[in-house]
């Protein structure tokens, strides 16, 4: 890729972010809270200190190979290091032999490599959120937010684990999550 090209889908992302956030009323509610809970997680931090736990065990929640599209644990590798909410978020994707994540048109969803896969959850733990009624985007991995969209997500699941972390598994394909809310999730369960 080129870096035009590169240059015009940061551009279009930024742009249809900014779309998304302040002319989308879902854009705007979810731009609010997100940035409210910006404020708690880091007057948390100054009150109490900033904890870091690596104690905490988490496997990928996929099988096979996949390569990280997006995230890390430092700052210079994160998704996005300061949005506290997204400071440890992984963007990861399927990819042929020849590096590519799609086959024939990247606007078809279903051409991409990782559309469909299974997601595993990372621990057990039990589901607090779900949302699966969110159209697949066929702008997908191309830079441009789909402006029109209720929630920034996708569909996602959200899952509470004993260490009182979360996770959230997010853009998941319209009506394939099968977990239900406040249900139980194991990992060795498919």
């Amino acid at each position: 890729m080129s870096f035009v090209t590169s240059l015009k889908i940061l551009f279009e992302y930024f742009l249809s972010v900014f779309i998304w956030s302040f002319l989308n009323p879902f854009g705007l509610v979810q731009t609010l809270r997100q940035t409210v809970g910006q404020y708690i997680a880091i007057s948390r931090s100054v009150v109490k200190g900033v904890m870091y736990d690596d104690t905490v065990t988490f496997v990928l929640p996929f099988e096979g190979t996949w390569k990280v599209a997006n995230g890390g644990i430092r700052k210079q590798t994160s998704h996005s290091w300061d949005i506290v909410g997204q400071r440890y978020a992984y963007d990861f994707v399927v990819v042929d032999d020849a590096g590519k994540t799609y086959r024939g048109s990247s606007n078809r969803p279903e051409n991409h490599l990782a559309f469909g896969k299974p997601i595993l959850a990372a621990s057990d733990g039990i589901v607090v959120d779900v949302r699966n009624d969110i159209k697949d985007y066929h702008r997908a991995g191309m830079g441009w937010v789909d402006i029109k969209t209720p929630d920034i997500r996708g569909n996602y699941v959200v899952i509470r684990h004993d260490s009182g972390r979360y996770t959230l598994y997010a853009h998941l394909k319209a009506g394939s999550i099968t977990v239900k809310k406040a249900k139980l999730l194991s990992r060795d369960r498919k």
